[in-house]
């Protein structure tokens, strides 16, 4: 009584499973998370399915147009973005690569999340992000191959408010 149950308490949306993609091809990862997608999307039908970009912003630049073609052939019904190593504090040239191809996504007229937030995914709402992953030590940047640091004490880490991040 007043737990709730799988008919009214349905997921936002379904990620397929994915895979860190380094370029495009009928060969790549890329090709394989495209698959994977697709079949997500025949398996579950009546929910929401997000497309999955994971991959470093050297592949958004090189890559992008070719990867919102393949995702918009799927028509999935949202997309995350996982920009693997990326910051909001990166060159200004890494910030462009990323906002052009939110801006470029967003034309699809689909919901963008970014799996990291920080100051400049506020910044990338104008160009269609529609949602971001943060909180105070958590989602500022997200490598692939990040080692968990199990030893020692944790750092003292300082909030700084208006830059909206801590410092150490």
């Amino acid at each position: 009584q007043g737990q709730p149950t799988p008919t009214n308490n349905l997921p936002m949306f379904v990620l397929p499973p994915y895979f860190l993609i380094d370029g495009v091809g009928p060969n790549s990862w890329h090709s394989i998370n495209l698959d994977l997608a697709a079949r997500t999307k025949t398996q579950v039908p009546n929910l929401p399915v997000f497309g999955v970009v994971f991959c470093p912003v050297e592949t958004l630049s090189s890559s992008g147009p070719k990867i919102i073609s393949d995702l918009q052939g799927l028509q999935l019904d949202g997309f995350v973005i996982w920009a693997d190593g990326f910051s909001g504090n990166q060159g200004i040239e890494q910030l462009r690569y990323v906002q052009d191809f939110v801006r470029s996504l967003a034309a699809l007229g689909k919901p963008i999340i970014s799996l990291y937030g920080d100051a400049f995914s506020l910044a990338l709402s104008y160009s269609g992000l529609t949602g971001y992953c943060c909180g105070i030590c958590y989602g500022e940047k997200k490598s692939a191959d990040q080692d968990a640091d199990v030893e020692g004490g944790i750092p003292p880490r300082y909030y700084l408010s208006l830059l909206k991040k801590k410092v150490q």
